[in-house]
């Protein structure tokens, strides 16, 4: 299990990192490996102490669900982190775009009278993070990806050299847009349930080795949180629990072939 940054307190500096390594090696019935913050308090800034934090045990670096908007903060951090080879993760979004959004753009997203996420949003912002690791040499992670376009891209960088990998989460894989259904808030998540041709095209991708790791994406939330009205809930949802179930089910539906 890769515990990720975006806790509190943010894990962003060398004793968080040599903490959760020893809790995890004293306690923990599982492996734990985990992420440090890319940047300082994930505010997308300043850069953390890579080179040390890298060293106290962390396997990657990652803002957490926050996409860095600043392309030369991420370049720097890029640059700095090939001393090393440390594995940076990139969620790709530009928030510029997705803000306040609930779920997928199109036209389910318009009959519900709810404000979508476009998928150009994340198109964008795979296409400057691979542009960017291709410059500097780094290692990159394009994380929870959730269109086919996307795939593409990466699978496009690979073959040109880029040293790029990707994950998706469960759920894109399971659920499209229209299980969003009556404005059902424990679907509101990101990135969002997609078409259901994504979808497909997604699973394709898992069974041709495009996609290097499914991940659970787990992002509980309190029930106080996610019993509102769905432009006020919080987006996340429980994902360990029910990732194996969930890949086991495409399996016996044949989906995965």
């Amino acid at each position: 299990m890769v515990v990720m940054p975006d806790t509190d307190p943010v894990i962003d500096t060398v004793a968080l990192v040599d903490f959760l390594n020893r809790r995890a090696r004293d306690t923990a019935k599982v492996k734990v490996y985990p992420a440090a913050g890319l940047t300082l308090g994930l505010e997308g800034q300043r850069m953390s102490e890579l080179g040390l934090i890298l060293e106290a045990g962390a396997v990657m670096f990652s803002n957490g669900d926050q996409a860095i908007a600043d392309a030369g903060v991420l370049r720097r951090a890029m640059q700095y982190a090939t001393n090393f080879d440390a594995l940076i993760a990139c969620r790709p979004d530009t928030h510029a775009l997705s803000r306040s959004t609930v779920m997928n753009a199109g036209a389910f997203a318009a009959r519900l009278g709810l404000k979508g996420a476009p998928r150009e949003a994340e198109w964008m912002a795979i296409e400057r993070d691979l542009i960017l690791a291709e410059t500097t040499g780094a290692r990159i992670l394009i994380d929870t990806l959730s269109t086919a376009r996307s795939l593409a891209a990466v699978t496009r960088a690979k073959k040109a050299g880029v040293r790029a990998a990707c994950t998706v989460a469960a759920y894109s894989l399971y659920f499209d847009e229209k299980d969003v259904g009556n404005y059902l808030t424990y679907c509101k998540v990101f990135p969002p349930f997609r078409s259901d041709e994504d979808r497909l095209a997604l699973i394709e991708g898992v069974e041709r080795g495009e996609i290097d790791a499914i991940v659970s994406h787990h992002d509980p939330q309190p029930p106080e949180n996610k019993r509102l009205p769905i432009e006020d809930a919080t987006y996340g949802a429980a994902g360990v629990e029910t990732l194996l179930s969930a890949l086991t089910s495409l399996v016996a539906d044949e989906s995965f072939r």
